[in-house]
Order: structure tokens, then sequence, then C-alpha cells
């Protein structure tokens, strides 16, 4: 079975490693995307199937990177998760619904994110 490309859009890179080692056993391929702007490139020359993206991050947040990604030539459907510690509020989650997106708190249990994943990449 082919493993599932997921690109982690975050500035931590812990966050990242921690996917990596903790998820990466239960069937996927992980990349790294650690500024909002190499975002759209690492996912059209990697083929990436499913993106993780932190809401909160220095320049742009996770809801105007996923925007960008939407706004892309043939990327409207690429399944996308938030993960974050934050709580959303009433609008952040009508953005996220416009926008065709799914949310998961930290900290994950990584079978749970990995049924996510697998999730998400189903509905395709």
């Amino acid at each position: 079975m082919q493993k599932i490309k997921v690109l982690v859009v975050d500035d931590e890179e812990q966050m990242y490693n921690l996917l990596k080692i903790t998820v990466t056993p239960l069937g996927f391929d992980f990349h790294y995307a650690t500024s909002e702007q190499d975002v759209i490139d690492a996912i059209k020359s990697q083929s990436i199937d499913v993106a993780i993206i932190d809401y909160l991050m220095p320049i742009k947040n996770g809801m105007q990177v996923a925007s960008e990604i939407r706004e892309a030539d043939g990327l409207d459907n690429l399944p996308i998760v938030f993960l974050t510690s934050k709580e959303l509020v009433h609008e952040e989650t009508k953005k996220l619904m416009s926008l065709k997106l799914d949310y998961m708190r930290k900290p994950f249990v990584p079978q749970v994110i990995s049924a996510k994943l697998k999730e998400v990449v189903s509905r395709r």
C-alpha cells in the first residue's frame, strides 16, 4: 500500500518531528514547510495528499495559508487539517467550514490523527 504524503506547515520544527516520529509508522510519509511561502510549491512538487497546518504562525495564520491553498490552481480540494491548541471561536469555526477544513486539538493521540488523516484523504 502506498503511503499517504502529508505536508506539515508549522513554524516549530518540534511539532513536525513529533508527528513524524509518532505517526509515520502508521503509514504516512511526512514532509515539512517552515514558512508559509513554501507551502504551495511543496504541495505541488511533492504530490502531497493532505496538509496539516498550525493555526498560530508568525507571518500568516493558518487560516490565511489555507485560503491561499484553496485559491491556488488545482488545490481547491486538497484535504487540510488544522492542528492547534487554540480554542476556536464561532467566527473561526464558520471560516473553517467555508474553506472545507478539518480541525484537531493539541495535544494529539497518534492513532486519532492517523484516523483523521485517512478519513479526510478518502473523501477526495
